[in-house]
């Protein structure tokens, strides 16, 4: 069993932060995040920043192509790519940031606890056990659609950045 000053479950703002001051204090860290598609947690990947991307990329549509909805779905398109180099460039260069401290390991998998310094880091090939002196919960947010009438027709923030064409 691998041994940790700090367990981290979470590689969000806080999680990447807490394990860099941590490291920096000279303590291991393990680091555990369930998906390689969250590192730096939901602001890089899913809300803030693509959000504010695909705000930005509107207005421009809106001003170049007024009443011209077929330019304006091929700008969305484009906007989604755009989109996805951005938050790609982010989550790599948030691991790599992490990755290249000395005393960090970054697992990425499920944590779940064993114990109250015991978590086990279910992995695509198996799992790993890991102990820690200190263990911090850093885990994030998930959309909730409510159970109305409506509710079959919502789209989450997730599923709305995964379209490639406009729906009216």
């Amino acid at each position: 069993m691998k041994q940790y000053d700090a367990i981290i479950i979470g590689f969000g703002k806080a999680g990447k932060t807490l394990a860099a001051e941590l490291s920096n204090r000279g303590w291991q860290v393990a680091i555990v995040e369930r998906s390689n598609m969250m590192y730096g947690g939901s602001c890089p990947n899913v809300a803030c920043i693509p959000t504010k991307t695909l705000v930005h990329e509107a207005e421009v549509s809106a001003l170049l192509y007024h009443d011209d909805f077929p330019k304006q779905t091929n700008m969305y398109k484009q906007a989604i790519g755009r989109k996805n180099r951005l938050t790609s460039f982010l989550r790599n260069d948030n691991y790599e940031r992490l990755s290249k401290r000395p005393n960090v390991t970054i697992y990425t998998g499920m944590g779940s606890f064993i114990s109250a310094n015991t978590i086990k880091v279910t992995l695509p090939e198996g799992y790993i056990e890991l102990q820690g002196k200190e263990i911090f919960i850093n885990t994030g947010s998930t959309p909730i659609i409510p159970a109305i009438a409506l509710a079959t027709a919502m789209i989450t923030f997730k599923k709305m950045f995964q379209l490639f064409f406009l729906i009216f």
